[in-house]
């Protein structure tokens, strides 16, 4: 595994951000808001999607936030038929000051962590699909948790049924 200084979830975690500020409202089906379900003890607004489609490129994005005692989760799950993923390293440790990053393979899908210990923060990126130019991803970033405590809450949601649901939605 090759160790890197340049922490490449960030980035990422910006373009999540961008997608969600500027897509346009519309419903890209109730069966992606069920995939961001209630988690036992945390309080939750409704999970909110949007859809943005520019020059025919099409990007859908489901969220939702979540929050426990001052804690705070954010699972974003984007569908997308841009390389949103390329250029990414497929195994890589990141390493500046207190802040970590690494990528692994859990539970059969490809992964992105990356966790500021002065804080408490971070995000965990799942790859759910990379079928040719479409992607499926499932975020989550959070405030105020371990990345063990993170990594165990974004385990609660379901990978596999993402990964069925996901398949095959922007392009048949």
């Amino acid at each position: 595994m090759r160790k890197i200084t340049i922490p490449y979830l960030y980035p990422l975690a910006a373009l999540i951000l961008l997608v969600g500020a500027f897509a346009n409202p519309a419903c890209a089906g109730d069966s992606l808001k069920s995939l961001l379900p209630d988690l036992s003890g945390w309080s939750a607004e409704p999970a909110a999607e949007t859809k943005m489609n520019t020059n025919g490129m099409v990007v859908y994005n489901a969220e939702r936030t979540y929050t426990k005692n001052g804690k705070q989760l954010t699972a974003t799950l984007m569908l997308s038929d841009l390389p949103v993923m390329e250029g990414l390293q497929p195994s890589f440790e990141s390493e500046a000051g207190e802040i970590k990053g690494a990528s692994e393979e859990l539970d059969g899908f490809k992964t992105y962590l990356g966790h500021d210990e002065n804080d408490n923060s971070g995000g965990i990126t799942v790859m759910l699909l990379e079928k040719g130019s479409d992607n499926a991803m499932f975020a989550l970033s959070y405030k105020g948790l371990s990345s063990k405590a993170a990594l165990a809450l974004a385990r609660k949601f379901d990978w596999k049924r993402m990964r069925s649901v996901t398949y095959g939605l922007i392009k048949p």
